[in-house]
Order: C-alpha cells, then sequence, then structure tokens
C-alpha cells in the first residue's frame, strides 16, 4: 500500500531502480524470515501484498501474472481474513493484464 501510494507522491518511486531496488529488498526479508523465527515453508502476508504492488507498478505481463498469482494465494493461504479483497484485486489485475495483449 505504502508503495502504491508513494508511486503516485513523486515520479522517483516508479523508477524501475528503484521499483527493482525495493523488490529486491523484499526478497531479502523473505529469505531471512527463518532467523526472527517463522517457520520455513511459512510465508508473510504482508510482503507478499508488497510484491504485488511492485509487479502492477512494473505493469508488464509477466509482473501482472505474478501479481494475479500472489493475489490467489493472499486470498486463499495466507489472508483468508480479506480474500474478498484479494480476489477483487486479482480481477483489476487480471483487466490490465488483458489489455497488454
Amino acid at each position: 500500500m505504502i508503495i502504491a501510494l508513494s508511486s503516485q507522491l513523486h515520479p522517483i518511486f516508479t523508477s524501475d531502480d528503484f521499483v527493482t531496488f525495493i523488490e529486491q529488498e523484499i526478497y531479502k526479508i523473505e529469505a531471512n524470515l527463518g532467523e526472527i523465527g517463522v517457520k520455513k515453508g511459512m510465508k508473510c502476508s504482508q510482503l507478499l501484498a508488497a510484491l504485488v504492488e511492485i509487479f502492477v507498478i512494473k505493469n508488464d505481463r509477466d509482473s501482472l501474472h505474478k501479481a494475479t498469482t500472489y493475489c490467489m494465494d493472499l486470498a486463499l493461504n495466507c489472508d483468508p481474513t480479506r480474500a474478498k479483497y484479494w480476489l477483487f484485486r486479482e480481477k483489476q489485475i487480471s483487466c490490465k493484464l488483458k489489455d497488454l495483449t
């Protein structure tokens, strides 16, 4: 959410370098979850949500496809409390993906 809002506030937040940097940092955090006691194989819904926003900002076919996959994973496995929201986001992103074809 913060990433999406930041991209609307200042163009530097949508630069390819910045987006790639943030994506890499998220993957680093995800890789180190075990160090803070998170069981192997467990997923952090907040990190997945941040990646969804990163992929939407990237706005290419591969990234949007990943975003829809993560939305489904969030809805069905990681964040079932907000399943309706994640299914809604998946539909939105799928429409963007169709527009690219």
